[in-house]
């Protein structure tokens, strides 16, 4: 592994969208922010479709 930073995203089947970065140095992977967006929030998803999501149908 290379010293450096590193991001993850991952999409859940509650609606939730986890982003993990992480910092990297001598091959320790440390995490350093985790948010987490929730597209069953009203506001979230409002946003969302502003700009230009289009929601699952029958889902979350």
């Amino acid at each position: 592994m290379k010293n450096g930073s590193e991001i993850t995203t991952t999409p859940c089947e509650n609606g939730q969208i986890v982003q993990e970065l992480y910092n990297v140095e001598m091959d320790v992977r440390k995490i350093i922010d985790r948010r987490v967006l929730d597209t069953r929030n009203e506001q979230i998803r409002n946003a969302l479709i502003a700009l230009g999501w289009t929601p699952p149908n029958g889902k979350l």
